[in-house]
């Protein structure tokens, strides 16, 4: 866990590593969220991101044997990849 410090406009510095990791550059939108009492901050997916998924699915045979552990199917799968928006 990574403590970072909030400025006076509430403004905070994602730090290197995790900005690398995550292939974050200047100008990338992050989605932000409360979950109870924690601040959620995720990579938002481009349209491309999606497309290129989309590709890859259909190119192993397409969505119908898409399944996450709860048995849900496509849109479970996606928001597991890139999260609920």
């Amino acid at each position: 866990m990574r403590y970072v410090t909030m400025t006076e406009k509430g403004q905070i510095t994602v730090p290197v590593e995790i900005r690398r990791s995550l292939g974050l550059k200047p100008g990338k939108k992050l989605n932000i969220s409360l979950k109870g009492d924690d601040i959620v901050i995720q990579k938002s997916v481009t349209l491309e991101e999606v497309r290129q998924l989309l590709k890859a699915e259909m190119k192993n045979g397409g969505t119908n044997e898409v399944k996450t552990e709860g048995g849900a199917g496509w849109t479970a799968h996606v928001e597991d990849q890139f999260g609920k928006s």
